[in-house]
């Protein structure tokens, strides 16, 4: 089974709360290597340029949902911080 089909339809339910992207790690080496990737599928978490927390291995839909939202309940302090109302916030 193939992680990106899944990460693809979580990534629209999260929109507004987590920026997802992709690496195609055979072609940006140097990036799988600054962030030590030594095998795939790997989704590195980060806030505000910080790895904040790292899923290996393909997962069902549940469990990467059930990750994702643990990771958003450790990381408030972070997220509020880096979000943009409260950069608007700041700005005004």
């Amino acid at each position: 089974m193939k992680l990106m089909p899944i990460f693809e339809e979580v990534s629209k339910e999260y929109n507004g709360k987590l920026i997802f992207g992709k690496v195609n790690v055979e072609e940006q080496d140097e990036i799988a290597q600054k962030n030590g990737v030594m095998g795939i599928p790997v989704l590195k978490m980060f806030c505000k340029g910080r790895n904040v927390g790292e899923l290996v291995g393909y997962m069902t839909r549940e469990k990467l949902v059930a990750e994702l939202d643990k990771l958003l309940a450790t990381i408030s302090d972070c997220l509020s911080q880096s979000s943009i109302l409260q950069k608007e916030v700041i700005t005004k």
